[in-house]
């Protein structure tokens, strides 16, 4: 395989469906329309374990490669010193708004999976991802630009 940088996943996109290249590695909420329209054929999701809202497209692990785990997430920051009672009120108006229904059935249905944890555990998360991501960036002896 030869990795062919692009700027941004939408130019990257329309030439796979065009038919320019033939692997694409993209944010299944991006591309779950395309998949459930038989544009485009998933051949595993990275994540940990199959997503709820395509049970049926294996886990790269399943497909033989262990440890193989790339997440895509989205999270709320707020500056380093706000007050705790403000990071607490928001925190617990998200992981509400999370687990509503609607919200929640919305968002599986798009190819997300609403976590809706406490700041602790998304510090910690965020720590193990750099920790893990600055492993292969070492080994592979990236450098930036």
């Amino acid at each position: 395989m030869i990795h062919v940088p692009y700027k941004g996943a939408g130019p990257d996109l329309i030439e796979l469906l065009a038919g320019q290249h033939v692997l694409y590695f993209g944010n299944i909420a991006g591309l779950i329309s395309y998949v459930r329209s038989n544009r485009m054929r998933p051949l595993a999701v990275t994540g940990e374990k199959r997503s709820s809202s395509v049970p049926e497209i294996p886990t790269v692990i399943e497909a033989g490669l262990p440890g193989f785990v790339v997440t895509a997430f989205y999270g709320m920051a707020l500056p380093a010193k706000a007050p705790r009672a403000v990071v607490d009120k928001l925190n617990s108006e998200v992981v509400r708004a999370l687990k509503s229904p609607d919200l929640n059935a919305r968002l599986r249905d798009g190819g997300t999976e609403p976590v809706g944890s406490s700041p602790e555990q998304f510090t910690a998360f965020m720590q193990n991802e750099i920790a893990k991501w600055a492993k292969v960036i070492k080994a592979a002896g990236i450098k930036g630009e």
